[in-house]
């Protein structure tokens, strides 16, 4: 690919195929008509002769500028209709090597229409250009009155702060939650060390002095990316981290229930209050196979609020809740008075801020492959995508929400980011938005009435229409909307907009299915560590359904009446119980729904109480890890009763259970080409299978090179095949290659005995004991005569390491890290 072309070569098809790739990028697009040949011609040329000139950076550049001309990098729903099958699947399998789990996930579900713009393109809701909409959602600098900065009694005490501390390990812990372009710079161990010791100093710099603007000038600069919010635009940073707080979404919807329980969907007139669950047909012998803990009675919405306590409900006075929506928020805060506020309210990160937003953000919008990027000045507002933009724009608008919390304190006011709401009776809530609109724009909130709702029940919009207009506000009345992930309002809206999620997820699952047969191990890794999360505060028995009948039998290459009641509820276990940590959605809904309650209960009585005082930040994140910690215990114990009582009768089963225990860390290790741990798609369903007592596929019917029959335990034990000799040599390839890098390759030796029997009936623990101490018995003094350390690597086929291994291990990652 790399070989230079003929001199002698006058034509583009006389050329060599090196050329291949550029002109494939640059004649056209699969699955569009090709241009015309005068159009093709000067563009061919012009790379070949870059090609003579060795301007191979260049080059590849143009294959990717023309990658996302093509639309690779646009839309998603225009690429999901041009590929098949098998080219989605590759693709998918790909970006999750790659470390881009959730977009690959999205990609191969059609999880949302919206994709990138680009600049010339139309936007899907006004039909203007791309580029200047981008320029009207970045406003002109609005400064402020001497009257709009709030004041601040206690001033000297707040703007009195210790200087921030940032070291390199500091780097490296938050580099672990990074993803995207960031990820591989920062996680080379060692060798990242020098890297993340000067960011540690810039964080240092830029948080407690005053650096001169030119000295970082380039670092404030962002790429911006328009993304397609269908309808609308929307702008972003690449590069940043975002960061969000879910347990704050979560807490606002229980808090909203809890003074109005019947939001969690009250029933209609002529409307049934039974669900219905899918086809009866299919779902009667399902239903049988599903245990009955943690299973609620039909009827019973797992979302509903705990008990009625707080409720504030009362009839005929047009209560509901209002959800307001507010224009271009990010963009539009105004960027004087939130420096002020942070100043005063988070005073350790005000300079980091300061610094950041002292002058205008400069933007960059690629454009056409070979033109300059267009230049917009961000001058007013957070830039989206910013690591601080959730936290900078929540402070920003804590005075203007204190303020209105004060002013009406009869309305209950949730707010999240940039979406306010307020609950309780129509008056309250209309003066809520008529305080907005009034006092909003001074701080850069500006409220859309027209865009915002109210949910309210059918016999309240009456007395709900009557206060709105009394303040001469027009909003919109409906029975049921989302809010937060969540949704408010009627039971049929609430069925309605269930039904429309489950249909995406159920069509999820199937497309994971479908990639699920070549390629396994990533399509585990998308359902375990993205899909299944979406779901899990849904009670939804098709879901469950299309998991079963689909995704496993594909997934594990097994017929789908292999797997019964018993084998369904292992596989729903963690890794660390013998499972695959494959949940069952009707089984685990009401658990989680329960265990959110608790997290967020002091955040909840917070907002509904009114007596109780000022938040503290550390009761609640005690709460909150407490019900994690009760939780996985909770579900620890459960999963080992299962396991008990399943191998009660049955030595060989318990055997395999606890084997399966202490064998499944390698099913948690995300895929990463990078890091080198993603397997082939017989490597990974071969070891999975055998976990669960099944054959390898298409095991050859006599051995290679003994010829005696092919069985598991024969292909483990053979001393002619070269099979354990391939093994142990991998394992001990990769500890040499590690220990080298770690401390140097000339102190690392290996000395490779391999023992060849079956130890299928005995205890695995004991087994490796044994071994360890064998290896000791024979290496260890010969090894300290010659001044050298000696460690037994003993591991069992599957991956369970010895006890001197796994120290080992320890040991190795500490040098690495």
């Amino acid at each position: 690919m790399c070989s230079p072309l003929p001199d002698d070569a006058d034509r583009p098809l006389g050329r060599s195929h090196s050329a291949s790739l550029e002109l494939g990028a640059a004649v056209g697009v699969p699955g569009s008509h090709p241009p015309p040949f005068h159009d093709v011609k000067p563009i061919v040329w012009n790379r070949l002769d870059a090609w003579d000139a060795g301007w191979y950076v260049a080059l590849v550049k143009g294959v990717e500028e023309a990658y996302l001309d093509s639309g690779g990098g646009g839309r998603r729903v225009e690429v999901r209709r041009q590929d098949n099958a098998t080219s989605l699947a590759r693709r998918y399998d790909s970006m999750v090597l790659g470390g881009k789990v959730r977009a690959a996930v999205w990609m191969v579900t059609d999880h949302g229409a919206g994709g990138p713009y680009r600049p010339n393109n139309l936007d899907s809701k006004s039909g203007r250009p791309v580029i200047d909409v981008l320029r009207d959602k970045h406003p002109a600098c609005v400064v402020p009155s001497e009257e709009d900065f709030d004041a601040y009694h206690d001033a000297d005490d707040l703007l009195d702060t210790m200087p921030v501390y940032c070291f390199e390990e500091c780097i490296a812990k938050a580099a672990a939650r990074l993803s995207g372009s960031a990820e591989p710079c920062l996680r080379h161990g060692a060798h990242s060390k020098r890297l993340r010791g000067i960011m540690a100093d810039w964080v240092i710099w830029l948080s407690n002095g005053s650096p001169p603007y030119a000295a970082y000038r380039a670092v404030n600069t962002v790429r911006t990316v328009a993304l397609d919010k269908c309808p609308g635009v929307r702008p972003l940073g690449v590069g940043e981290l975002r960061a969000g707080l879910r347990s704050g979404t979560e807490a606002n919807l229980h808090a909203v229930r809890a003074i109005w329980p019947q939001s969690a969907g009250w029933t209609e007139d002529g409307a049934s209050e039974e669900e219905d669950d899918g086809d009866p047909s299919s779902d009667a012998t399902l239903r049988s196979r599903i245990r009955a803990e943690g299973v609620l009675a039909p009827g019973t919405d797992p979302g509903a609020a705990e008990d009625a306590t707080f409720s504030r409900y009362e009839p005929e006075t047009g209560f509901g809740t209002a959800l307001f929506d507010a224009r271009n928020g990010f963009n539009e805060i105004n960027r004087y008075l939130m420096l002020w506020n942070v100043a005063h309210q988070w005073n350790q990160g005000s300079r980091f801020a300061f610094n950041r937003y002292r002058h205008w953000v400069r933007c960059l919008v690629r454009s056409e492959p070979g033109e300059p990027a267009i230049v917009i000045h961000s001058k007013e507002g957070i830039t989206q995508g910013d690591c601080l933009a959730m936290s900078l724009y929540s402070v920003a608008l804590m005075p203007l929400a204190s303020k209105m919390r004060e002013a009406i304190p009869e309305a209950l006011q949730p707010w999240y980011c940039d979406d306010a709401g307020a609950a309780g009776k129509a008056l309250p809530n209309a003066r809520c938005l008529d305080f907005l609109v009034k006092f909003g724009p001074t701080y850069g909130y500006f409220p859309e009435p027209g865009k915002s709702h109210y949910i309210c029940k059918a016999e309240d919009e009456p007395a709900a229409r009557q206060a709105f207009e009394g303040f001469g506000l027009e909003i919109n009345y409906s029975r049921g909307q989302r809010y937060l992930g969540g949704f408010i309002g009627s039971a049929r809206k609430k069925e309605e907009w269930l039904g429309d999620m489950v249909g995406k997820w159920v069509g999820a699952v199937k497309a994971l299915s479908i990639v699920a047969v070549r390629y396994p191990q990533t399509a585990y890794a998308g359902f375990t560590f993205s899909l299944q999360n979406e779901w899990q505060y849904v009670q939804r028995v098709p879901l469950e359904k299309e998991i079963r009948t689909s995704f496993l039998p594909a997934l594990l290459g097994i017929p789908l009446m292999a797997i019964d009641g018993d084998y369904r509820q292992l596989l729903t276990h963690g890794v660390k119980q013998g499972g695959l940590a494959i949940r069952n959605p009707v089984d685990t809904a009401q658990r989680i729904h329960s265990t959110s309650l608790v997290a967020t209960r002091y955040l909840t009585e917070s907002l509904v109480r009114e007596d109780a005082g000022a938040f503290d930040l550390g009761v609640h994140r005690k709460c909150a890890k407490e019900a994690g910690q009760d939780a996985r215990e909770f579900r620890l114990i459960n999963e080992q009763g299962f396991l008990d009582v399943r191998g009660r009768d049955n030595p060989s089963v318990a055997r395999r259970d606890k084997w399966n225990s202490a064998a499944g860390a390698w099913l948690s290790v995300f895929p990463n080409r990078l890091n080198g741990t993603d397997l082939s798609a017989d490597e990974w369903r071969d070891n999975v299978r055998l976990r669960y007592n099944h054959s390898p596929l298409d095991m050859p019917a006599a051995c290679d090179g003994c010829g005696a029959k092919m069985t598991v335990e024969h292909a483990l034990s053979c001393k002619v095949g070269g099979l354990v000799h391939i093994r142990h040599d991998d394992v001990a390839d990769e500890w040499r290659h590690l220990c080298g890098t770690a401390l140097s390759p000339s102190r690392v030796e290996r000395e490779p005995p391999i023992f060849r029997c079956s130890y299928q009936k005995r205890d695995f623990g004991k087994v490796l004991l044994q071994h360890e101490k064998e290896k000791k018995d024979k290496y260890l003094w010969t090894c300290l005569e010659l001044r050298k350390d000696f460690t037994p690597m003993v591991y069992s086929v599957d991956g369970i390491a010895g006890r001197e291994a796994q120290n080992a291990e320890k040991r190795l990652a500490t040098h690495l890290a």
